[in-house]
C-alpha cells in the first residue's frame, strides 16, 4: 500500500517504517507471516531510530543557539527527553493495540512463534484479505464475520510527523525565551513543502506571531492554537521558527504581516 514516507525526514527512521510496511504488505498478500515476537522487534527498532535522530536534532539545534548567544551544552536536552518519552509511550500503544487485536481474534495461537496470523495481520494494512482456508484459528474470524482494522502504518507516519513539528514549536519557544525574544515566524516543515496547499490551517503561513503580546501589532500564537482545527493540530505541515533580535528589531517598527515581507526590508 502507498503511505507519503517522504515526511520523514531521518533517513534510517524512515527506511525502518518502509520495512514495516512492506513486511505487512508480504502478510497481507500470503507471501510470509510474522509472529509478535517480530513486531516487539519493530517497535524496538523504530523507538531507537527515532531517539537517535532527536539526538542529532539537539547537536543541530544547539549550533544555532550557540550562533545567537546562547552557549549551553545542554538547552534543549529537557525537551528533548520529554519528547522522546512521549513518542515511545504513543508507539508502545499503537503496537500494543496491533497485538491485542491479534490475540483477541485469534487467541494463544498468535503467542506462538510457530503460528502466522495472515489473515488477521492483513488488516493491520487496511487491505482485505481471504483467510487461506479451514486452517484452525481462522475459522471462528470467518463465520463471526468479524473485521477489525488497526492502520498501524499511516498512524506511525502522523507520529513521526507530529513528534517532527513539535520539536520546531517547542526548540522556537525555548530558544525566544532565552533571547528574549517575543517573535516567531509559522513556516512549512521542509519534508512538506508541495503538500500544504490544502491545509487547513495554510493561512497562518509566512505569518510572524507574538508568543506573549510583548511587541504590538501582531496576532498572538494562542489564537492561532485555538482555532478550529488549531495550528499545529496533529499531522499539521507547519513549524515554527524564532526571529532573530535585528529582524525583531525591523518587524517592530514595520508591522508586517509576513516574514517574506520582512525579509525584503532587510
Amino acid at each position: 500500500m502507498a503511505y507519503n514516507f517522504a515526511v520523514i525526514e531521518d533517513a534510517k527512521l524512515r527506511e525502518a517504517v518502509k520495512e514495516l510496511s512492506d513486511l505487512l504488505d508480504a502478510v497481507s498478500e500470503g507471501r510470509r507471516g510474522i509472529s509478535g515476537r517480530l513486531l516487539d522487534r519493530y517497535q524496538e527498532r523504530i523507538v531507537e531510530r527515532f531517539s537517535d535522530y532527536l539526538e542529532t536534532l539537539h547537536k543541530e539545534a544547539n549550533k544555532r543557539a550557540k550562533k545567537q548567544g546562547v552557549d549551553n551544552k545542554d538547552f534543549y536536552r529537557y525537551e528533548e527527553n520529554n519528547l522522546r518519552e512521549t513518542f515511545k509511550r504513543n508507539v508502545q500503544r499503537a503496537f500494543g493495540e496491533a497485538e491485542n487485536a491479534l490475540e483477541r481474534n485469534l487467541g494463544k495461537a498468535f503467542t506462538n512463534p510457530g503460528f502466522f496470523g495472515l489473515f488477521a495481520l492483513s488488516r493491520l494494512t487496511g487491505r482485505k484479505a481471504k483467510a487461506p482456508g479451514p486452517v484452525s484459528g481462522f475459522s471462528r474470524l470467518t463465520q463471526a464475520g468479524k473485521i477489525f482494522t488497526i492502520n498501524l502504518i499511516p498512524y506511525l507516519i502522523l507520529l513521526i510527523a507530529t513528534a517532527q513539528i513539535e520539536w520546531d514549536r517547542r526548540l522556537a519557544q525555548s530558544l525566544a525565551m532565552e533571547l528574549r525574544i517575543d517573535l516567531v515566524r509559522i513556516d512549512t516543515w521542509p519534508c512538506w513543502l508541495g503538500a500544504s496547499a490544502k491545509e487547513v490551517c495554510n493561512d497562518w503561513r509566512d505569518r510572524i506571531v507574538s508568543l506573549s503580546g510583548f511587541v504590538a501589532g501582531y496576532p498572538l500564537l494562542q489564537e492561532a492554537l485555538r482555532q478550529k482545527p488549531p495550528l499545529f493540530h496533529p499531522n499539521c505541515t507547519h513549524s515554527m521558527h524564532t526571529l532573530t533580535r535585528d529582524e525583531q528589531k525591523v518587524a517592530m517598527g514595520a508591522q508586517v504581516k509576513t516574514y517574506s515581507e520582512l525579509r525584503r526590508l532587510i
